[in-house]
């Protein structure tokens, strides 16, 4: 994704109201490079991840003060039927 159509997608989401719920589906390579929306508060990782420090930047996500947040949700999906996905698990 270039940078015009990153700034396009932040500009996106910076005018979705804080009392409206938002889902942004990405893969790591875009929620892990700058995504800044605060109100963020659950996470679902769908694929393995090999490295400690690329989980930790994940989180980071959703670790920004906010004030109507309450708390954060991960949740580690397990296909268990894709063996690809059971085997990495």
């Amino acid at each position: 994704m270039g940078k015009k159509q990153r700034r396009e997608i932040a500009e996106a989401l910076a005018s979705v109201p804080e009392s409206e719920s938002r889902v942004i589906l990405a893969t790591g390579g875009y929620i892990g490079e700058g995504v800044a929306d605060e109100p963020l508060d659950m996470l679902f990782l769908a694929m393995a991840i090999s490295w400690k420090g690329t989980l930790r930047q994940y989180l980071g996500r959703l670790h920004r003060l906010h004030d109507n947040r309450r708390f954060d949700q991960v949740h580690d999906y397990v296909g268990s039927y894709v063996p690809m996905l059971a085997t990495t698990y």
